[in-house]
């Protein structure tokens, strides 16, 4: 009955593999463990504060890190607005990109000390910025934000 299933592709997972391999099989299919960090939510995106230390001014209230492979594929894509005091933590992260945006924002790129090495203000939707070889993250800014807060090039952001 066994040499039947194999024969015909249905054999049981335990009779062509080992018992450890079949349960990550498993859970892959139906999502348990593998997939699940993959998903929008799972892990849950952390939430910070961003702060120029320089100015003193506050750039986001409500910063979501987006530090998984889909976090930072996604970014901001499919939102329909970037409401002032909201943000995105992009880490790591030596480029962007708005294709599939619906509004500006402002880019500030970041060193490993995150301390701001470049600010792009404005960037519209379908845009790429330059690659910065020495960035280590970006934080993506509805725009205006950056002039408004005064963040320029030199000065140190903390999350919070």
């Amino acid at each position: 009955m066994v040499s039947q299933r194999i024969s015909r592709g249905i054999a049981p997972m335990s009779t062509c593999l080992s018992k450890k391999v079949a349960s990550a099989i498993q859970q892959t299919i139906s999502g348990v463990n593998v997939l699940r960090r993959f998903l929008p939510g799972y892990p849950p995106l952390r939430r910070m504060k961003a702060i120029d230390l320089t100015s003193g001014n506050e750039l986001a209230r409500n910063l979501k890190l987006a530090d998984t492979l889909f976090s930072r594929v996604k970014g901001l894509i499919g939102r329909q607005v970037l409401p002032i005091g909201e943000g995105l933590l992009i880490s790591p992260c030596k480029g962007v990109h708005t294709f599939l945006m619906r509004f500006p924002i402002d880019v500030v790129f970041l060193d490993k000390n995150n301390h701001v090495i470049k600010v792009v203000e404005n960037l519209k939707p379908y845009r790429i910025t330059q690659v910065q070889i020495s960035s280590r993250r970006v934080l993506e800014l509805p725009a205006g934000t950056a002039q408004t807060s005064k963040t320029y090039v030199g000065h140190e952001v903390a999350f919070d």
